[in-house]
């Protein structure tokens, strides 16, 4: 797969085929999904108003339990894409989607962003709504913004 079978740059980062069959493309420009057929390019809405990808750098793409890809990219933003109604969300419930957080982590029942010095974000998605909370020295929820990793204790 190249530019000429319609792929919109030929340097790919990662690929990732979700749960719905597509496989994802993330490439120095933009996201591309492919059906088996054709791709679809996502790129950045030059407004930027509304929820939609980040930056047209894209790192890496992966799937969380309830269908929304995550989706990384070089200026250290997520984007959420949901599978089911086929858009870009604000995953935050609080349009703080422009956040900037290098590192996620998938559990059961939450997601979780953090790195860049700003502490940490928990997001969890219950009856169709997103909703998260920032964990920081700011806030008092954390003796430094410092976090290196999350994992879930048993």
């Amino acid at each position: 797969m190249t530019t000429s079978n319609g792929l919109s740059n030929n340097t790919v980062r990662h690929i990732y085929q979700d749960s719905k069959g597509f496989i994802w493309f993330s490439t120095l420009n933009g996201l591309n999904r492919y059906d088996g057929n054709t791709f679809r390019t996502f790129l950045p809405d030059s407004i930027g108003e509304l929820p939609s990808l980040a930056d047209g750098r894209v790192k890496s793409v992966c799937e969380d339990n309830h269908g929304f890809l995550w989706i990384s990219t070089s200026i250290d933003r997520f984007s959420c894409y949901d599978l089911k109604r086929d858009c870009f969300v604000d995953y935050t419930g609080c349009e703080a989607f422009k956040e900037q957080y290098a590192y996620i982590t998938l559990l059961s029942d939450a997601v979780w962003l953090w790195g860049r010095g700003k502490g940490c974000r928990r997001v969890c998605y219950k009856n169709d709504r997103f909703y998260s909370d920032v964990f920081c020295l700011e806030n008092g929820t954390l003796d430094t913004n410092a976090v290196s990793f999350i994992v879930k204790s048993k």
